[in-house]
């Protein structure tokens, strides 16, 4: 066989380097492809279900305290869950459950006092809110069913405040002796109802405002030509002129707070701010870390 020249020995040589270089640009080509592909991918999926924070006005994820991620969804679901417990209320609604959480819990929000985090209210304030919230407060006659002993005194603070540190000794609402707090007599307190206008949740923590219309004991059976003017919106409500009872007269203020222009039939008596968090009680969830009212 002829041996090559030199000069087809130079032109295989080039063909060999131009395919050579071909295959470099096509290899690289390739693989830029295929991680520009991947990171789309994974723009498009997100296998944490965390909701985008263009999507939620709150944060996007929570974290539990085993260090797993849960979403913002599934914290309203775990608040909407402990609220239907308590109520044994069956709705989806978290300005229906809250309405009826704090309607059988009358004196919890209606007498929770203003605080910052990191601290407890002022001594005057808890104990009364202590007195009004603890298991054996009788609301239909106002007195004590058993003796509000230090101890119980101490379970009422941890279930609505956790774990605080303070010193038993009496105020201007209750006479410590003898490791029992008596009650200073007067008429300190108020019920109302409330409708929940914001929610947030960050860190475990839930944020929640609600507008509080507060009601005397009179309102309810008050003519209806001298009734205050939330007093007439009710009644028009429930079609009652005369005397009202206090269960349609809730059912009435649900029906109006239900409603998203609830601010122009009724006159709210002031906003609450209150951070908390989930406690696991079925009768008492809240665990409460701030008020503030306005």
């Amino acid at each position: 066989m002829k041996p090559l020249s030199n000069d087809h020995i130079d032109e295989r040589g080039d063909l060999m380097r131009k395919k050579a270089w071909f295959l470099c640009v096509l290899l690289v080509s390739l693989l830029f492809t295929g991680c520009t592909a991947k990171t789309n991918e994974l723009e498009k999926s997100d296998p944490s279900g965390t909701l985008n924070a263009a999507d939620s006005q709150q944060d996007p994820a929570v974290s539990e305290p085993n260090g797993q991620a849960m979403t913002v969804d599934d914290s309203v679901e775990r608040l909407l869950l402990a609220l239907k417990e308590a109520t044994e209320v069956d709705s989806e609604r978290l300005e229906t459950q809250f309405f009826r959480y704090y309607q059988a819990h009358n004196y919890e929000l209606a007498m929770l006092p203003a605080f910052e985090k990191g601290h407890l209210p002022s001594w005057d304030e808890l104990t009364l809110f202590v007195l009004l919230n603890n298991d054996d407060w009788l609301i239909v006659d106002y007195t004590q069913a058993r003796a509000l002993t230090t101890k119980a005194f101490s379970k009422t603070v941890t279930r609505f405040f956790g774990t605080a540190e303070y010193q038993d000794e009496s105020s201007k609402y209750l006479t410590l002796k003898d490791d029992v707090y008596l009650a200073v007599p007067g008429d300190t307190m108020r019920s109302g109802f409330f409708r929940l206008k914001e929610l947030s949740v960050a860190d475990g923590e839930y944020t929640a405002s609600f507008d509080a219309f507060y009601f005397a004991d009179e309102d309810y059976t008050t003519e209806y030509e001298k009734a205050m003017p939330n007093q007439k919106a009710v009644r028009d409500q429930a079609g009652i002129k005369d005397q009202i009872q206090p269960p349609q007269f809730a059912d009435a203020m649900l029906e109006i707070l239900s409603k998203e222009d609830y601010a122009t039939v009724l006159d709210v008596s002031e906003t609450v701010t209150i951070t908390f968090s989930l406690s696991g009680d079925s009768k008492y969830p809240l665990t409460y870390t701030s008020c503030r009212v306005q």
